[in-house]
């Protein structure tokens, strides 16, 4: 079977997430105890869209709390708003889908050296980007080690 997640929260599925499918609040209670924790890395990000084609993004991110590692990392993405899927089969078929905060672009991982990194990158568009409707979204993530390493 193949199936495709809508939402997943720290690696858990989350199949109703929406309040109104999701009577037992397990994914409000998840997020409300992510957000109750105290953030384990500030970041800072600065975005110059002065150029048509390009984003030039100042990043600045230092850990709290955390020894660096070479497994903690930053990573940013470049997304687009108000993309639009024409359905050709399916359940959906010669529906319009909507999309926004389709991320196009990773740049990562960039490796914590001292417990903070800082850096400019200029990060072209994609040929049909709509600068208007872009951003950038940046992240730190410790991936847990692989299933057959846990114990």
């Amino acid at each position: 079977m193949v199936y495709t997640p809508q939402v997943l929260l720290q690696g858990q599925d989350f199949r109703n997430w929406r309040d109104g499918g999701n009577p037992d609040g397990a994914f409000s209670r998840a997020v409300a105890n992510i957000n109750a924790a105290p953030a384990k890395a500030r970041i800072s990000l600065s975005l110059d869209t002065r150029q048509k084609d390009a984003f030039a993004i100042d990043a600045a991110a230092e850990l709290q709390g955390a020894s660096p590692s070479p497994e903690i990392a930053l990573f940013r993405g470049a997304y687009e708003n108000k993309l639009v899927s024409e359905v050709k089969a399916g359940e959906n078929r010669g529906k319009s889908l909507p999309h926004d905060y389709v991320v196009l672009q990773w740049v990562g991982p960039l490796e914590f050296k001292v417990g903070k990194l800082a850096e400019r990158h200029l990060l072209p568009l994609l040929p049909k980007a709509v600068p208007a409707h872009s951003g950038v979204v940046a992240f730190v993530q410790n991936p847990p080690p692989p299933k057959s390493c846990r114990r």
